[in-house]
């Protein structure tokens, strides 16, 4: 008795159906993995570009802030010279010297030291030592110095920021090119299962690689 097959043709006409489906839908997919694929190579570069800029500012902002610092310390060092000899007047009891010296400080310097003196340190055990310690001393160069070191921080952060962002832009071009890989490989598959499962993970991939790259910043 011959063996009947029609029960299975409907089967393989509704598979046929839906390979063909999918191989419009994959025709479609190639060519928007080929676009996209390029537009993550641009995004990329972009933000590589974005990148360098921000390591470049951030190394200019260091080197500023470097020279003030420099400066600060050069200041700093004036002041104790010019304190040593105030304090040194003041414990002989040269007034006139030191009125002298008092009239050379820094308008920071001198506010600070009227700030200690106001502690009364020759008969203040509690008092600072020296007026370096007070709140009212300060060095314009040196807090100038520090917020520039805080910027170049951030500008740090941007860079590394946006090196990440161009790493994930290319790990996106290699998920496109998965999509070219996968669908050029359906048709050499003579089962239509195969064809199909192929196709359906070609377009897998490029919905999944699509939705990340719309979730990217761009440049």
């Amino acid at each position: 008795m011959p063996l009947d097959f029609s029960s299975h043709r409907p089967k393989e006409q509704r598979l046929a159906r839906w390979s063909g489906l999918i191989d419009a839908g994959v025709a479609f997919a190639l060519a928007l993995a080929t676009a996209l694929s390029a537009w993550c190579a641009y995004q990329s570069n972009l933000w590589s570009g974005d990148m360098i800029n921000h390591y470049s500012a951030a190394g200019q902002t260091r080197a500023k802030a470097s020279l003030l610092s420099v400066q600060a310390q050069q200041i700093q060092a004036s002041d104790v010279g010019v304190f040593v000899h105030y304090a040194a007047a003041i414990s002989e009891g040269n007034h006139d010297l030191a009125t002298f010296l008092y009239h050379r400080f820094r308008p920071e310097m001198r506010h600070a030291v009227d700030a200690w003196n106001a502690t009364k340190p020759l008969v203040n055990p509690n008092a600072p030592a020296t007026p370096f310690g007070m709140p009212a001393y300060s060095i314009a160069q040196s807090k100038e110095s520090a917020r520039l070191n805080a910027l170049a921080d951030q500008q740090v952060q941007e860079a590394q920021r946006a090196n990440r962002i161009s790493d994930r832009f290319v790990l996106l071009t290699v998920f496109f090119a998965m999509v070219l890989f996968f669908a050029g490989i359906a048709p050499r598959f003579a089962s239509v299962f195969g064809h199909l499962a192929f196709n359906a993970l070609a377009l897998g991939v490029l919905v999944i690689a699509t939705i990340s790259m719309l979730l990217l910043p761009r440049a």
